[in-house]
């Protein structure tokens, strides 16, 4: 298989044990084309051309990607209350533990967290370990961990103005 774009060829073999009479689609390497070109893609036999295609080439789009982590969670809805506040203390120690872990990453790599209420993180406060509060503080100046507004997961749409207004 040749591909040409512009006047530089790339060259991919496929192994002829690969190639049988019929019908057959086999995986090629292409390398990165990073601008609108023609290009020519031909299929030979030793020096035969058994079929060419030429069309214009645009290339795709680079996605950068960014996760982010967060604990969803109904008061009430998946366990009793004080059980649901128990994990998400289980769930803080280990988001302060990845904050340290991944200290000295690059600053793209450090580990994140988006805390959903504050309900959780004022029982992980009152009943968490010592010096957790100061860790936090550190996490949430750098950015890496952040809390929501809300006390509480609440459906919005079933609230008035005022209860709104209170929720913050």
């Amino acid at each position: 298989m040749k591909i040409r774009r512009g006047i530089r060829p790339h060259f991919q073999e496929i192994p002829s044990g690969l190639i049988e009479p019929g019908e057959k689609r086999c995986q090629i390497s292409v390398p990165e084309i990073e601008e609108e070109t023609s290009v020519e893609f031909a299929l030979s036999a030793g020096a035969e051309v058994l079929d060419r295609r030429s069309f214009e080439w645009k290339p795709k789009r680079h996605w950068e990607v960014y996760l982010v982590h967060i604990s969803h969670h109904d008061l009430g809805y998946t366990d009793l209350p004080r059980d649901v506040l128990r994990e998400h203390d289980g769930f803080m120690d280990e988001i302060l533990r990845l904050c340290e872990e991944t200290e000295t990453w690059p600053e793209e790599a450090k580990f994140r967290y988006t805390v959903e209420g504050s309900w959780s993180m004022l029982h992980f406060l009152e009943d968490g370990p010592k010096g957790a509060l100061d860790k936090l503080i550190r996490y949430m100046k750098q950015g890496r961990i952040e809390l929501t507004a809300l006390f509480g997961n609440e459906i919005t749409e079933l609230c008035g103005h005022e209860e709104l207004v209170r929720l913050l």
